[in-house]
């Protein structure tokens, strides 16, 4: 029997396949004029909670059984001009928002088990970000508002060894 979590056996089996946008929503105000330009709005950013995961049957090669899992996964992006009213958004001068769903497919030769789907769920968000973060910057800039560039999300740290000071001196 082996040791393996599930989040390990997933990294394991699950082949990338796919990313895409498959739903999306863009809206801007189209009272700003050209006198009222936002220089500097406030940028609000969250992913849905929890993703939609679908697994499918597929015939691999040599009439194979594969199984396509796919994670649905739902980000959302606010442009405001002014003050965030936390406890009433409905206050909020909306500059922008766009919501977009992507879809981040794998591969794998066996049926995943429900411990595998939800341990490796937070993964399909990895996969998605740098398509997301493209999709908000290219459609702030042709929406004519303020760019907004989502940050780069850091998967790990790496054990880098670094030199202390009295190493360096000692070489000198």
């Amino acid at each position: 029997m082996s040791s393996e979590t599930p989040l390990e056996e997933a990294k394991r089996k699950f082949a990338i396949q796919d990313v895409f946008l498959c739903d999306s929503k863009v809206w801007s105000s189209r009272t700003l004029g050209l006198g009222a330009l936002v220089a500097d709005p406030s940028v609000q950013f969250k992913l849905d909670e929890g993703n939609e995961c679908a697994v499918m049957e597929a015939n691999g090669a040599n009439d194979t059984k594969m199984y396509a899992v796919q994670y649905f996964v739902g980000t959302n992006v606010r442009l405001v001009a002014g003050e965030v009213h936390e406890k009433d958004p409905s206050e909020d001068k909306l500059v922008a928002t766009i919501a977009a769903t992507f879809l981040v497919r794998y591969l794998t030769d066996t049926a995943p088990s429900q411990e595998m789907l939800q341990a490796f769920n937070d993964h399909a968000v990895h996969h998605i970000w740098p398509y997301w973060r493209e999709y908000v910057e290219s459609t702030t800039t042709r929406l004519r508002v303020p760019t907004v560039v989502i940050p780069l999300r850091v998967v790990a740290t790496p054990n880098i060894p670094t030199r202390s000071a009295d190493q360096t001196e000692a070489k000198s």
